[in-house]
Order: C-alpha cells, then structure tokens, then sequence
C-alpha cells in the first residue's frame, strides 16, 4: 500500500511506518507546509495520508486522492481543517492524537498566563535595552495567581491539567463552562460551572481550551471582554478562531482588560503588522503549545500506528467517530 506524509517528522515516526513493511511512502521532506500543487499530486492514488493541521484535507484533496483512499491520519487533536462531512461520505477513517498533547499544551498555558500576568517579555526587554536603572516600587507590576479566580473555558483533558498546575499556585477558585467533565474531576478542583458571562466577570484569569466549533467560533468578543475586570488576563491556547482579535485588540488599548497571551491566532502565522503584535501587554507565541521534543516524537508515533491500522483494517488507537 502507498502512503503520502505531507511533512517532515520526527524521526521516530517515519520509522515506526518503515519499521512495519506493511506501506511505500512517499514524503513531503520540509519543515515547511506542502505547496497545494504538491499535495494534489503527492496523494493521487494513495492508500493512506499522514497530514498536519496546517494541512487542508477538503473535497479536491480527497478528489485527487482517489477511491483508494481508506485513512487519513492526522498528528494533531484539532480537525477543523478536515472536510469531516465529505471524508465520512467516502468510508474514509480519521485517526488523530487526543492524548498526547494533554500535558505539555498545558504547561505552555500556564508558562503563558505566567508571562502576561508577570509581564515577563517587558521585563526582558527593558533589561536588553537599558531601561533598567534602579529598583522602582511601582515598575513592572502585573498581577498574581494567590487568592484569584481562575475561569476556564473548556474542561476537558486539557483544561483539567491546567487546572491541576494552577492549583499549588493558590488560586481560590475555579469556574468553568463548557462541556461538564465527569463529576470527580470537577470536584478535584472544586470547579463551579457557571455560564460564559458569569465566568469573564467573576474570573480574575481567563484560560480558554475549549475546541473550535460553530458554537465556539469569536466566542470571546466584544460583550466577552466589555464584562471583564480591568485587571483581568486573558490567555487562549485551543484555537485562534474562537476569539475575535479586532475586539481583543481594543480591550486591551482601551484597557477593558489588563492583558492577554495567545498561543493561537488567526490566521497563522499572524502578519508582523497585525495591530496585536504591536501591544506591550500582549504576549503571543507561535503556537508551540505541543513543542517538546518527547511530546513531538510521541505525535508522530501515533500518527503513525492510527495510519498503519488504518490501512490493516484494524482498530486504530485513536479513532474519530464519524
């Protein structure tokens, strides 16, 4: 059987499927996205695709593909760039990675709240360019995690481990809204669910991991932020889509919100002139939220396991139901 991977991975990967003798691959060798042109002609009559996020797998993807085609499988949690409506119509299986981003997107969540609220890339800065003169009461103060309220947005696996990181920090409360977790989980954190509204006026942080969905998509908009504190901190690290970034960029001008840290946006990578990029109390990062080096290996891995199975006709280790 003949698969195409439209990028290249970490090494484990790629020798998880040569290992297995079971497929020929052909591969996309860049760390750069695979040209249109190039993944129209590199999965023609492939039985099998190992796609990235960035990756879109729509109709005229699966067209060229041919009928062929059995699995798709994708290294990452998100599936928002998969034509999942067409791909069910074909009998085509997904497989993807819920697991294995858990802990170390949630570590950048926290690392990333801890930038904002601490105004950590300020700080540097001022170091670097001499703006540090002597030691000032007032210079450089942000805001801490002791005795706060923490909102998050999407407790699921991701939002549970944030959660569980924040707790040793001091907070006081946890709200949530959202998919309710089972009720243990919840009650590990004495997390209250309340409504969207209620968690952005009473949340001192807001951390939203929820996934993309019609339902989700400029969520956090212009009311969103208008019932925030003043002294609120905003951090997104699920998808750039669910925040409305014209309005997170007058909240944080017109100081609705004291600040905010992103690890998606939209689109990506943002233009170096987007407005955002120009605030001080704005931390963004290139969504790296996945980027260790065992956490990368593990992705790939499995991607390649889901992609092996798929072909076998076996039972793949992470399926999405369609």
């Amino acid at each position: 059987m003949e698969v195409f991977v439209s990028r290249r991975l970490p090494r484990e990967g790629l020798a998880a499927l040569a290992q297995a003798g079971a497929c020929s691959i052909q591969q996309w060798d860049s760390d750069e996205p695979v040209p249109r042109a190039e993944l129209l002609a590199g999965v023609a009559g492939k039985h099998g695709l190992l796609c990235l996020l960035s990756d879109r797998i729509d109709k005229e993807v699966l067209d060229a593909a041919g009928p062929n085609l059995k699995i798709i499988s994708t290294l990452s949690v998100g599936v928002d760039h998969l034509a999942l409506d067409e791909i069910k119509k074909r009998g085509i299986r997904v497989g993807y990675i819920p697991d294995i981003l858990t802990d170390a997107t949630a570590e950048l969540s926290v690392a990333l709240l801890l930038a904002a609220c601490r105004r950590l890339p300020e700080a540097v800065e001022e170091v670097k360019n001499g703006g540090w003169t002597t030691w000032k009461p007032l210079w450089l103060c942000g805001y801490g995690l002791s005795g706060s309220t923490v909102g998050i947005v999407g407790l699921g696996r991701i939002g549970q481990a944030v959660a569980r990181r924040l707790k040793p920090f001091g907070v006081k409360t946890f709200l949530y809204t959202g998919t309710r977790p089972k009720p243990e989980r919840a009650v590990e954190f004495q997390a209250q669910f309340v409504p969207l509204a209620k968690l952005a006026e009473e949340s001192d942080f807001v951390v939203v991991t929820c996934s993309l969905t019609p339902g989700t998509e400029g969520m956090c908009n212009k009311d969103f932020f208008g019932r925030m504190k003043k002294t609120s901190v905003f951090i997104n690290t699920s998808r750039g889509a669910v925040v409305n970034q014209e309005d997170l960029h007058q909240a944080l001008v017109s100081g609705q919100i004291a600040a905010a840290g992103l690890d998606v946006t939209s689109p990506e990578p943002l233009p170096t002139d987007h407005p955002l990029l120009s605030l001080k109390n704005c931390v963004i990062l290139p969504h790296i939220g996945s980027a260790t080096f065992a956490t990368r290996s593990a992705m790939a891995v499995q991607a390649a396991h889901n992609l092996l199975a798929g072909l076998r006709g076996e039972r793949l280790p992470s399926e999405l139901q369609l």
